[in-house]
């Protein structure tokens, strides 16, 4: 008895360490957010050095994803796992230690290739642990609900981490953290070895996919301080679309591609993409838009503001339990078209919290918002995962956190474009950019909606009347 109720246990047990292990990846990219200024005085660095103290880390993260996804597939995920969660210990350490600004971006580099490592290595152990699909859907929520609270505790916890103990312990906590993470691996998590595929590597698809999305990355991440009109910003985007082109082109001509083509022909994974695509726009753009909005407009602390997204995440943790439940009922379907839609709404109600000025509405947009991320997040990882062989769970876990990774920096560039381009008042901007996430929003239900739709049978040349279950 004690046996089975520790086999029933244990996938449990697994998924609660690689949850934390995704918690603190997360919540260490934002902290730095909150520790950056302290970072700058403690390091004299210049406005640029700054700058890339930050995005060294995104730029691999977001570039590698494939590479770990693949990786994890090919020679095992707790491998490649412990080897991503390891190295970010390593760098972390070194970031917490730098002396210079050179030491502290190398460093940054490296947690950056360790994110890229561990996050589809550890989302596909989280899939391959679960055969029932009740099981996975709530594990998938679980993973859902700890990206928003690592976000936000990254932004609250580096305010007092740095102001209590100093900028350096904002990386060192990760080192004792991490470590014991690591010790406890192999006794809770089982080695996954995918398909071990013999032959030859695709060094084009990985050279030209690689660069291409660090370019457009880069590029992309440009745009709110430079402008689309800088070289900076147009060369990284044309650039990265460039080579993101030549990679597509690269994939067709290979042995062994990548991306396998069984994982390109479903329309369901494409809209749950899709949908984490636009979530990815709508949470990074509409909280850079409202952190600038409430703290340069309003005079609101940052730990003020930090204290307004903590009842986001309450919110998105609560919606992603019902959604899991939602979903066992109705499908992702229904449930990732019900978040997105409450996107929609969130920013119509910011909207008029900007133009009324009012506190109690940007409270109440805080709401909508984390149910509307709550769904949007579990509808979009359970679509984007449906029906993927235990053998292509690494890759596929990469190809949706590109997706999400993608959104959120075009969602920053986007925003912060439209607010700069309607700055004519202090709500204007913010007006605009709340009105331009509610079209992004809405033009992602719209496609959500026509990927998922049901398609006329072959056969009989009449629409199918099974249930659609996105």
């Amino acid at each position: 008895m004690a046996g089975s109720a520790h086999a029933r246990l244990r996938p449990w047990f697994g998924t609660w360490l690689l949850c934390s292990a995704f918690f603190v990846d997360v919540m260490g990219s934002t902290s730095v957010f909150t520790a950056a200024p302290a970072i700058g005085r403690g390091l004299g660095l210049s406005a640029v050095g700054l700058q890339w103290s930050v995005i060294a880390a995104t730029l691999p993260a977001g570039a590698l994803l494939l590479v770990g996804g693949r990786l994890a597939d090919r020679f095992g995920r707790r491998r490649i796992f412990m080897t991503g969660l390891g190295l970010l210990v390593v760098a972390s350490g070194v970031c917490g230690t730098a002396s210079s600004a050179a030491v502290l971006i190398g460093a940054r580099i490296g947690q950056g290739v360790a994110g890229a490592l561990l996050i589809p290595s550890a989302l596909a152990l989280v899939i391959a642990m679960f055969a029932d699909e009740a099981g996975r859907n709530k594990a998938l929520a679980a993973w859902s609900a700890i990206g928003g609270i690592g976000a936000t505790a990254g932004l609250l916890l580096g305010g007092l981490v740095t102001t209590g103990l100093g900028w350096q312990w904002v990386f060192l906590v990760n080192v004792p953290v991490g470590l014991g993470m690591l010790a406890l691996c192999p006794l809770l998590l089982d080695e996954t070895s995918g398909r071990g595929e013999p032959g030859t590597v695709d060094v084009a698809g990985i050279v030209t996919m690689t660069a291409g999305l660090a370019l457009l990355i880069y590029g992309t991440s440009q745009a709110p301080s430079l402008g689309w009109d800088d070289w900076r910003t147009l060369g990284g985007v044309a650039a990265g679309g460039l080579l993101l082109v030549a990679f597509v082109h690269a994939e067709r001509r290979s042995e062994a591609p990548i991306v396998p083509p069984r994982l390109l022909g479903s329309r369901r994974r494409a809209a749950g993409c899709a949908t984490l695509f636009v979530a990815g726009m709508c949470v990074d753009g509409l909280l850079f838009t409202l952190t600038l909005y409430t703290q340069r407009t309003q005079g609101w602390s940052a730990l003020r503001f930090g204290a307004m997204t903590a009842v986001m995440t309450s919110c998105s943790v609560a919606a992603a339990w019902v959604a899991q439940r939602a979903i066992a009922r109705v499908g992702t379907r229904l449930v990732s078209a019900a978040g997105l839609a409450l996107l929609c709404a969130t920013c119509l109600v910011f909207t008029g919290a900007v133009t009324s000025a009012s506190t109690g509405l940007l409270v109440a947009g805080m709401v909508v918002f984390g149910f509307g991320m709550g769904c949007a997040f579990v509808a979009g990882s359970v679509a984007s995962l449906e029906g993927v062989a235990e053998g292509d769970a690494g890759i596929a876990a990469a190809l949706q956190n590109i997706a999400f990774g993608t959104g959120t920096a075009l969602g920053v560039a986007a925003l912060a474009t439209i607010a700069a381009a309607s700055a004519g008042s202090p709500a204007g901007g913010p007006r605009a950019a709340f009105l331009g996430g509610m079209a992004i929003a809405a033009l992602g239900l719209a496609v959500t909606v026509i990927l998922t739709a049901r398609r006329p049978s072959a056969a009989a040349g009449r629409v199918s009347g099974a249930t659609s279950h996105l």
